[in-house]
Parts: C-alpha cells; sequence; structure tokens
C-alpha cells in the first residue's frame, strides 16, 4: 500500500448510500488490518515418500513433507505465500488506478 492512499467518501453503486473506504494509511505495509479467520479445506495424500498436501480452495497452494506434521506446517506456509504473491500482484496491475479497498467477511459456509 502507498502511503499517499486516502480515506474519501464515496456511494454505493446499488444504493447510492454513502459510505466510508478503507483507510489504508493505517493498513499495515502488507496484509489486513487484522487477523482473518478463514476455514479452509487441507488434503493430504499418502505418498511412500511422505505426504502430498493442498488447500481444495487456493489454486496454487500445495506442499509435500516427510511426515504428516511436515506436510500442514509446509502447508501453512504455502497458503500465506499464495496470499501474499496474489495480493502483489493485484497491487501491482492496479498501481496509478483509483479503487477501493476494504476488508470482506465471510460467514460461515
Amino acid at each position: 500500500m502507498t502511503s499517499g492512499s486516502r480515506v474519501r467518501k464515496n456511494s454505493d453503486p446499488f444504493t447510492d448510500a454513502p459510505h466510508d473506504s478503507t483507510d489504508l494509511s493505517r493498513m499495515p505495509e502488507r496484509g489486513y488490518p487484522e487477523p482473518m479467520k478463514l476455514t479452509l479445506t487441507a488434503v493430504f495424500r499418502r505418498f511412500p515418500e511422505g505426504y502430498a498436501a493442498f488447500v481444495e480452495e487456493l489454486p496454487g497452494a500445495n506442499t509435500q513433507g516427510a511426515t504428516l506434521e511436515e506436510a500442514r506446517a509446509n502447508l501453512a506456509e504455502a497458503v500465506t505465500m499464495v496470499l501474499q504473491a496474489n495480493r502483489e500482484l493485484a497491487e501491482e496491475d492496479l498501481r496509478g488506478q483509483e479503487v477501493i479497498r476494504e476488508p470482506l467477511l465471510l460467514g460461515a459456509a
């Protein structure tokens, strides 16, 4: 996020109700203003050499480990890396454009 980001009032395109966009200057350099709570599905498959692991809902989040515990730890790191890479790609793609960024809260599925 850039330090030149600012809060501005916007109208909701569906209701014309005014709302505040997120103050990006108060958000951390990377990530969300608060820890995100989201439950994903980790899948582990046993092979003679260890475990392969991936997340069903997040393409690109896959890894392996010699033990189930190692595969779990590696998968958590892979998810973090995929989310960070996607965030950076989006920021780069949108650089210089006026956009509204705000937290997206997801309910139970």
